[in-house]
């Protein structure tokens, strides 16, 4: 993965469930560059799709203010249409890029067909297509 070198960086991942594993697996010493200022990802639980990503509204406010990341990789299928499109395309910066599985058809057994797209927020705040991958299957969190 490609991360900043920069003071102020930082990275959050979150998950509905493995946060423990994740954090273990963090924690060992040849995870990161001890010669980089990159941070250590930090990761807590939290859900794509309830309010608020299942954070208190403190937690929310903390750790995912809207308009202040320059970067969010979706790691689940959506719909197009699902509001948490909407509500973590938000997360965004002007000019941050989001990547994101959106479901072609109907999930089966928990998987889709995907285009692959990646999405960059304009000054209106709109959501601008840039590039897509087709042909993809992930699974989906609907």
């Amino acid at each position: 993965a490609l991360m900043s070198d920069t003071p102020r960086s930082r990275i959050l991942g979150f998950d509905l469930s493995g946060i423990e594993i994740a954090k273990r697996n963090l924690a060992d010493a040849d995870v990161a560059s001890r010669t980089t200022r990159t941070p250590r990802p930090k990761v807590f639980e939290g859900n794509l799709l309830t309010e608020n990503f299942g954070l208190d509204s403190d937690s929310r406010s903390r750790l995912l203010p809207n308009g202040s990341f320059d970067i969010v990789n979706v790691g689940v299928a959506l719909k197009i249409d699902n509001p948490a499109f909407q509500k973590v395309f938000n997360l965004l910066r002007v000019g941050g890029v989001m990547t994101i599985p959106i479901c072609d058809g109907e999930a089966v057994d928990g998987r889709c067909k995907v285009t692959f797209r990646k999405y960059v927020r304009g000054d209106d705040g709109q959501a601008l297509l840039q590039e897509c991958i087709h042909g993809m299957t992930f699974v989906t969190c609907e």
